[in-house]
This record gives structure tokens, sequence and C-alpha cells, in this order.
């Protein structure tokens, strides 16, 4: 392929179904395919198993576990048998998960969520080099801490999820490459590019050899107008998420009509909320219409600064959206 694209594997769909989806990327000559890890979906690190040995070339990441439901350790452990099953075609991505979600599992986030990511890299990338670690962080603490096998290689990929200026920085700081959520606004990228940037300088980085990742939400047909209604739930179930605020910033969307959205979201009025849903919302957060006008919206992204667009397919429309990504590549 020309372009670099990487590929999402609808978190909806079953096993055999998500691993067929693997499989097709692999064929199709996606760069990576990528596996999310939401509660209370199908587990993201036996879909990356299973898919680091029914494949040979496609890289695998798994885009993002959160470090307050998972041990660090068991996220280095994790990250190098994944690394050594596909044979050194693993990416870890790691982040600050959706809060009310962990929460929910009787975990509570940490005050100090920059620490956190910072104390788990370095935990992480020392573990997997084969040091004994023991660490008194200000979040964590490990106490002669050594995996019990040699990885693969002494060093995996890291990817951060980031949204707001100051990971982005610590990102640029220390990741190997940013991912960005779903729904990331074209105008959010000059400010992912700037943090970044700050980040690389900070720790004398070169900006340049800083990967910038990112899910689209992709929904495509030969009628526009259907497409965009496809995306429409997709849409609703992160919108609803004040995760995304900081997102919304950067677009020229109405605060109230969002709100609006949300207020019939959380009345359980799913018709309503979708109803309610714009076409400015539509284009601000998705990349959804006609194959023409999605090639078009992708190559929007690149030239703003997007190095890896991830398509995420809406789950009916995965052949759909793999024709749009890949055909005149």
């Amino acid at each position: 392929m020309k372009n670099r694209i990487g590929f999402a594997v609808p978190e909806e769909l079953g096993i055999s179904e998500a691993l067929a989806c693997s499989r097709l990327a692999e064929t199709k000559g996606f760069e990576s395919v990528w596996f999310t890890e939401d509660y209370y979906f199908v587990d993201p690190v036996g879909l990356a198993a299973a898919t680091a040995v029914t494949t040979t070339r496609i890289t695998i990441g798994i885009g993002v576990t959160n470090v307050y439901t998972r041990s660090i350790p068991l996220i280095a452990m994790t990250a190098a048998t994944l690394d050594g099953i596909a044979n050194g075609r693993f990416i870890l991505g790691i982040g600050l998960g959706v809060r009310e979600r962990i929460m929910q599992q009787g975990y509570e986030p940490k005050k100090n969520s920059l620490q956190a990511i910072r104390e788990s890299v370095e935990i992480i990338r020392r573990l997997i080099a084969k040091e004994t670690v023991s660490y008194d962080g200000r979040v964590f603490r490990e106490r002669d801490v050594q995996l019990a096998f040699n990885p693969l290689r002494p060093r995996i990929p890291i990817y951060l999820a980031a949204m707001g200026p100051r990971m982005l920085q610590l990102a640029g700081e220390i990741a190997d490459g940013v991912l960005l959520s779903v729904f990331t606004p074209i105008n959010f990228l000059k400010l992912v590019r700037e943090n970044l940037a700050i980040g690389a300088e900070r720790a004398g980085r070169n900006l340049d050899e800083i990967d910038v990742a990112g899910y689209i939400v992709l929904s495509a047909s030969d009628d526009s107008l259907t497409a965009r209604e496809a995306a429409k739930p997709t849409l609703l179930t992160e919108l609803v998420h004040e995760e995304f605020d900081s997102l919304m910033a950067s677009t020229a969307l109405d605060v109230g009509s969002v709100e609006a959205v949300r207020g019939a979201i959380s009345a359980r009025d799913f018709e309503g909320a979708k109803a309610q849903v714009t076409d400015e919302m539509i284009d601000a957060f998705l990349v959804a219409g006609t194959p023409r006008e999605c090639r078009a919206k992708l190559e929007q992204q690149r030239a703003a600064g997007l190095k890896l667009p991830i398509i995420l397919p809406i789950p009916e429309g995965v052949e759909a959206a793999v024709r749009v990504a890949t055909e005149n590549q």
C-alpha cells in the first residue's frame, strides 16, 4: 500500500467474526490490526494472541489497556508474551480508560493520572528489558519484580492514548507513538502536533520519530445519506462520555445541541437522540458518506498530521470500509 492504513476490529463482533476481520486485514495489505479493550466485550488479549498465530505479516496492536484494572507487571508480561507469539509484531497501547467503567469494577482512578502513565511506561520498559524492578513511585510500588522468561525484543513500542495537552506532551516525551481517540476532529490535530513537539523538545527527541495514529469511525455506502444514518448509533455510544468534551472544544459545534443528544440518551430515548444528531456532528467526528467522500476525508486527516489512520468500521459495514481504505492505494 502507498499510504499507511490500520484496521480496528469492531468490538461488537463475536470471536470468529473478529478473527476473520484480522485475517482479512492482512490479506488486504493493512499495516496493522488493532483490538480495543472495552468492557465487557471479547477480551483483546485473546484476540491478539489468536491473530498472532493465524497471520504472518501484519502488526498487532492493543489500543488501549488501562493502567488501573491490570497490574503493571501483568501488562508487561502480557505484552512480552504477545510480542513473542507474533514474532516481534506487537504494539502496546496504554491509557487511563473510561473513568465510569473503571469505577464500576471497584477501582478508583488516581488523581495524578499523568504520573500514573509515566510510572507505568518506565516499569513496563524495565521489565521487558529483563531488569529486576523495585520501584517506589508516587502511584505504583513494585518489589523485586522480574519476568521469568526472556522477551523476544528488549523494547516493545508503547503508544499512549491522549486527548488533553499535558498527556499529549507526555507522549511526545516518553512514548513511541500517540493513539488518538475515535471522533478526533481534524482541527484537533494541530493541537496534537504542537503538544507532542513540546514534549519531544523537553526530552531532546526528534518529533518525526513519534508516530501519530488515530481511530476513525468509517461508514461507507453508495448513498451518502444511508452511510451517515448508519453511523449514528456508533456516535451515540461515545458522545455520552464527558472525556470527549476536550475534543468538542476544537469544533464549531453548538454545546447545547450536544447536550440535547446526551439528555435524550440519559432518558433512554435513543430514537430521539439519533434524530437530534446533526450533519455538523457527523462531519466533525466521523468519516461517513460515499466511497469517494470517505477517501477525501481520509486524505484530509493525513494532510492535517495523522500519520496512521486506523479505520474502525461500523459493525455492519466492514466490507465497504475495507474497500474504501484499500482501493486505489
